[in-house]
């Protein structure tokens, strides 16, 4: 299997956004240029996996959920998904959504349902 670097940089822009990072202060913090930031984001140029590992340090993410896409099967990517979304919910919006989710999963046990990835 290869590694999608489109996926890659395309992960890494979306949390570098999310995190109020511009490509310059990503750049700053990992010892990079902000040219070589832009190259990983636009998959033209290939990062090291040191590269990644820092740069998912710095975001506070995980290198599993930069390469969601390329992974078939990993859990973690999404609990860590799943743990950010709630990172900033309310103890009321997490009661509410632990219900929901009971709920779903009831729902797809009941009806035989899989949902493909």
């Amino acid at each position: 299997m290869t590694v999608n670097y489109k996926i890659l940089g395309k992960q890494i822009k979306e949390v570098r956004k999310q995190r109020c990072y511009t490509q310059e202060k990503l750049a700053e913090a990992a010892e990079l240029s902000t040219a070589y930031i832009s190259h990983i984001e636009n998959a033209t140029k290939k990062p090291s996996l040191e590269t990644v590992v820092k740069i998912a340090n710095i975001c506070n993410t995980s290198v599993d959920y930069l390469l969601d896409g390329n992974i078939t099967h990993s859990q973690s990517a999404h609990d860590y998904e799943i743990d950010m979304l709630l990172s900033n919910c309310t103890y009321f919006e997490r009661a509410i959504i632990y219900k929901l989710i009971k709920t779903i999963v009831q729902f797809l046990r009941d009806n035989g349902l899989k949902i493909q990835l």
